[in-house]
């Protein structure tokens, strides 16, 4: 767990919080142990660790990237806008037209964008 922890680029402040409210978590060596416990928190600590996992993925998405480089508190107050959302395989995650209020990023998966023909 503590190497997750260090993984995810969680400052000793926040860790020793989450290890003070949810001491067994150290036990936990593999992601999905890991996710269960982080389930398991109290919200106001899940909530913390989400704003740096959040932040952990947008510093892969190279429009980010800068951003986390130069202003990393400014990347955190994005991520408290984020929310996780997981879509089933074949899914539709937008049509065409529909009014675009959100932006997506891919952390696992792949997608694939159609157009309709023009037949």
């Amino acid at each position: 767990m503590a190497a997750m922890l260090t993984h995810f680029n969680i400052p000793w402040k926040v860790q020793k919080e989450v290890i003070q409210v949810f001491p067994g978590i150290l036990g936990n060596d593999t992601e999905k142990q890991f996710k269960e416990s982080v389930g398991a928190m109290p919200s106001f600590v899940k909530d913390k660790l989400m704003f740096y996992f959040n932040a952990y993925h947008l510093k892969q998405v190279p429009l980010f990237r800068e951003v986390a480089e130069n202003t990393p508190e400014l990347l955190l107050e994005v991520t408290k806008t984020m929310f996780q959302h997981i879509y089933p395989p074949y899914e539709y995650i937008v049509h065409q037209g529909d009014p675009m209020t959100e932006m997506y990023v891919i952390v696992h998966g792949t997608v694939e964008v159609t157009l309709p023909s023009l037949d």
